[in-house]
């Protein structure tokens, strides 16, 4: 699975004085986003610029030569399938644990950017995956936040040293609160499929990512290695919910780097608290080595492993969830703008109405095809 990681330009560190930084030194900087790893292809680098700190956006870089190269003389020329997103072909180069790779990029403005060769190191392997119910103390809410913390076991390394970095995605499965029985347009339509927009599924990437190393441990394997916290505050663990880890075995100076990155998105403080200083990959343009480029080009050894939760019934969930207005005279109150409104039968058996997504799930981000891969 090729997915990005977020990328920041600046990393906080100690001092409290206050500073002024040179914003205008990070405007229109190469970003490179990009995975290899001994998994078949196809592999997805992603170009891009930094913008104005201010007005932060998206902007892809367009119209570059990209190539991925091996030290035994393999070499493959990217397509650009998308404004800023290269790709291998399904049969081009592909990553082998042992051997050692980089890449090279030209910019329409005619730069030179190339990463050094790195080896690709064997995957470690995912020995299982398992949560722990936890509840966290909070002075803002009536009661502790429950929820499951999820926890990775590895095989045991070859190696020593090894490091480690994770990325996760997770798909949940939701409902809505109400079966959709009617539609109101000044008059009652039956609608024929109550449940039509009752169950949806949701994927998206884990907001966090996790780093490890076995350097300083006795034997090289991790156990209870704690990776992101799901609570019941929202609907992730109302009916199942499917985690799907990949875990990437990657280089000393790869770890350093996101160890890095993993460090500014927990850290606390703002710009003007902390001086800042730049945190750069192992990208460089080679006509111009003092020049900033950001992100990094990642060969990793990769293993992958899914795991399924049903709703667990030992946590209390607190949710918010909608309640039917049954008094139906106000409906002729309503303007023909509001139509259609959408209208539940309680459990009893009275009429009621209320906001459009407490009876569409897709209106809450979710897509009414179940996925493939699910259980």
């Amino acid at each position: 699975m090729k997915k990005c990681f977020l990328l920041f330009l600046i990393v906080l560190s100690s001092c409290i004085d206050e500073y002024w930084p040179e914003i205008d030194r990070y405007e229109n900087l190469l970003v490179v986003d990009g995975i290899l790893t001994d998994k078949p292809g196809p592999y997805t680098i992603r170009l891009s610029t930094t913008s104005k700190i201010h007005s932060p956006q998206y902007n892809p870089l367009p119209g570059c030569s990209v190539i991925l190269l091996d030290n035994t003389g393999n070499a493959e020329q990217l397509t650009e399938t998308e404004p800023g997103t290269y790709s291998t072909s399904v049969n081009g180069i592909q990553g082998v644990a042992g051997r050692q790779y980089k890449i090279q990029i030209v910019t329409p403005a005619g730069k030179n950017y190339s990463s050094p060769f790195e080896q690709l190191p064997a995957p470690v392997g995912i020995d299982s995956i398992y949560t722990e119910v936890i509840y966290h103390e909070t002075a803002d809410l009536d009661h502790d936040i429950a929820g499951l913390q999820f926890y990775v076991d590895t095989h045991r390394s070859e190696h020593d040293s090894s490091y480690f970095l994770w990325q996760l995605e997770e798909t949940y499965e939701f409902h809505s609160d109400f079966y959709l029985n009617y539609l109101w347009y000044g008059y009652f339509v039956p609608f024929n499929n109550p449940d039509t927009f009752y169950t949806c599924w949701k994927t998206k990437n884990v907001d966090e990512f996790f780093t490890a190393s076995t350097l300083d441990l006795t034997e090289p394997v991790l156990k209870k290695f704690p990776l992101h916290y799901v609570d019941t505050e929202t609907r992730r663990l109302q009916v199942t919910y499917s985690l799907l880890a990949d875990q990437f075995t990657i280089g000393a100076e790869a770890y350093s780097y996101y160890d890095q990155v993993r460090y500014l998105m927990v850290s606390e403080g703002s710009l003007y608290e902390k001086q800042p200083y730049q945190m750069t990959g192992n990208v460089k343009n080679q006509d111009d080595p003092d020049e900033p480029v950001l992100g990094y080009f990642l060969v990793a050894g990769m293993d992958e492993k899914r795991i399924f939760l049903q709703r667990p019934a030992e946590l209390p969930f607190y949710y918010p969830v909608c309640e039917l207005i049954v008094d139906m005279r106000s409906l002729s109150a309503m303007p023909w703008g509001y139509w259609p409104i959408y209208i539940s039968i309680d459990r009893y058996n009275q009429l009621g109405y209320a906001a459009d997504p407490c009876f569409d799930c897709t209106a809450n981000g979710g897509i009414l095809e179940k996925p493939e891969f699910w259980k």
